[in-house]
Formats: C-alpha cells, sequence, structure tokens
C-alpha cells in the first residue's frame, strides 16, 4: 500500500512501526451544513444525548454526571434519544438517583427531528468507550453545541485532543470521571459568555469536517 487511512488513534497504534510514516488519521464521516443561529440566553439548560442505548456508549456515565451537576444547577435537563437493550439497566439507575424528573428518553428521531432536538440543547454529552467516530457529535457541534466526551475513540478527534471537554480516562476511576464531566457542565450552566464562545468555536471546528474539506485534506495527504 502507498498509504494507510485509519480513524482513530487507537487504531494507528495497532498498525506495525514499521507502517507509521505511510499511516494518516482521516475521519470516515461527514457533515454538509452549519446551523447560523446564535445561542439563546434564556433557552432552558439542555444537555442532549443521541446514540444507542448500549452499555460502551457510556450513557450510565453521563447520567451519573449529570445527577451530580444537579445538585449546584437544580434547572438543568437531559434529553437522551436513542433506543437499545441497556435502557431497563439506564432507567434503574436513573430512579436510584432519584433524578427521573430531570431525564427525559426520546425513541429514535428521523434525522430532520433530530436537528430539532440540537436547536433545543446547549450542550452534547458523548461519554462513549470506544466509537470510531460519532456522526452525532459533529452534527452537534454544527448545531453550536460544545460536546463533553471521554479521550476514547474518534470523538476526541472532532472535538479536538486538547481541548478541555475531553476527559482523560487514565488512571482515574468512575467517580473522579463523573466529578469533572460534572465540573464543566457546571461551568457552561454558569457562564453564558463562555457557552456563547464555546458555542461559536464548536461550529467553526465542524467547518473542517465538511465533506468537501475532508476529501481535500485526504487529497493533501496522499
Amino acid at each position: 500500500s502507498h498509504k494507510i487511512f485509519v480513524t482513530t488513534s487507537e487504531t494507528f497504534s495497532k498498525i506495525p512501526v514499521k507502517y507509521h510514516h505511510k499511516t494518516k488519521i482521516a475521519p470516515a464521516i461527514g457533515i454538509s451544513y452549519t446551523d447560523s443561529s446564535e445561542v439563546e440566553k434564556h433557552k432552558p439548560f439542555t444537555i442532549l444525548y443521541a446514540g444507542q442505548l448500549l452499555h460502551w456508549k457510556g450513557v450510565h456515565i453521563g447520567i451519573e454526571s449529570f445527577a451530580k451537576a444537579l445538585k449546584n444547577n437544580s434547572e438543568l435537563n437531559f434529553r437522551i434519544i436513542g433506543s437499545g437493550k441497556f435502557k431497563k439497566e439506564l432507567l434503574l439507575l436513573i430512579d436510584t438517583l432519584g433524578i427521573s424528573d430531570k431525564i427525559t428518553f426520546i425513541e429514535k428521531l428521523p434525522q430532520q427531528e433530530l436537528y430539532n432536538e440540537y436547536k433545543k440543547a446547549l450542550i452534547f454529552l458523548f461519554p462513549s468507550l470506544h466509537d470510531s467516530g460519532g456522526f452525532v457529535v459533529i452534527e452537534a457541534m454544527a448545531n453550536g453545541l460544545p460536546v463533553i466526551c471521554l479521550d476514547k475513540g474518534g470523538p476526541p478527534y472532532f472535538v479536538g485532543k486538547d481541548s478541555k471537554n475531553v476527559i482523560a480516562t487514565r488512571e482515574k476511576n468512575l467517580g473522579q470521571i463523573t466529578d469533572e464531566i460534572a465540573s464543566l457542565i457546571h461551568t457552561y450552566a454558569t457562564d453564558i459568555e463562555h457557552l456563547k464562545q464555546e458555542s461559536a468555536d464548536a461550529k467553526v471546528r465542524s467547518q473542517q469536517f465538511q465533506w468537501a474539506n475532508i476529501v481535500a485534506a485526504v487529497y493533501d495527504k496522499i
């Protein structure tokens, strides 16, 4: 092969070292639009997750983080869009934490209806443990939602590995990780100017993942 393209740094690490010089990381997904609206100051503070309800998607991590954030920000809401076999366990967790009135489950939606959900939210929480990409991540960014994710799989590539919204997991327990996520949520919920700037930055970064730019970047590497 002349070039090898992989979607995550984890996959890159599995390529034999002697081939690293011709191996590049590039996304296999992209978008074709960006929303132009600005953050609404008086919008209810809604956190959004969209994706399958499976254990490795880390929704339980998001719920536990949200529960901690609620202790300092009682007006928060969490909307979870998707379906999957882990939903029963998630409902039990929510009931145990006593936050059922703050979380709304929505079954998987058609694309246009999902776009409307992005517009209702202010931040996007995607604590997946090993997603290769995460189409919803760049969709959320294009709609001006700062994305909080773990340093696992593809999402950090889109959010930016140096972003404080990418939670480092090495040598940390679940409590430490959920504390950090809750702290980020608190910052966004209490500092509207910070939220507005991060929203604008998310839109700008999402432009890198427009299909035309992705294709051009791949040809540049060839």
